[in-house]
């Protein structure tokens, strides 16, 4: 999947004029790639526009301007981005009340290992990204995830079912993906 370059990258001002039109064709792009799994995880898979557009919206909140902090906001969201035959995104676990949030988020601990892609027969483990050394105690209400799909990156548009599945003991939920969600996945690795 093609990276974001720093010449991809406008500035504050040209970024503003732009903002609204920008950010309306973004919410179309992103639901395209969201995905509902139960009532409390959503997972956004990412592609090159999500990230420009993330990296756009945080240079634009956090006033950043100097080229080395463009560069780490560039490099820091290209992580999102996988190598190779696969596709990557954000989970977030999305517990509305903040006073049962602290409790879920122990609840979870190891969801690392319960995360999985199932395409057609085959089950793929989730490959994580800069996640906290230490969850032990408790995990982050967001991950950053990976799939690397391999020889199963022909399959995806044809397969009979993709679907995102969790089995953690205290979670467990699994989503089909719906088809337009499949296009999208299946045109980024052919871009």
């Amino acid at each position: 999947m093609k990276k974001v370059r720093r010449d991809e990258i406008l500035g504050l001002g040209a970024y503003e004029e732009i903002r609204e039109r920008y950010r309306r064709r973004m919410f179309g792009v992103k639901a395209d790639r969201r995905v509902h799994v139960g009532p409390l995880v959503t997972v956004l898979f990412e592609n090159h526009d999500t990230v420009l557009y993330q990296v756009q919206e945080m240079l634009r909140t956090e006033r950043i301007t100097a080229e080395p902090d463009i560069a780490h906001e560039i490099d820091t969201y290209n992580d999102l981005l996988p190598a190779g035959r696969g596709v990557g995104g954000t989970l977030m676990i999305e517990e509305p009340d903040a006073a049962k949030r602290p409790a879920l988020l122990q609840s979870l601990v190891g969801l690392h290992d319960h995360v999985f892609l199932r395409v057609g027969d085959t089950r793929l483990s989730a490959r994580w990204i800069r996640h906290e050394a230490d969850e032990s105690e408790q995990i982050s209400s967001v991950q950053y995830f990976a799939f690397d799909l391999g020889e199963h990156v022909t399959d995806l548009a044809s397969a009979t079912s993709v679907s995102l599945e969790i089995d953690h003991p205290a979670y467990t939920h699994s989503a089909d993906l719906a088809p337009n969600v499949v296009r999208a996945l299946d045109a980024d690795l052919r871009s």
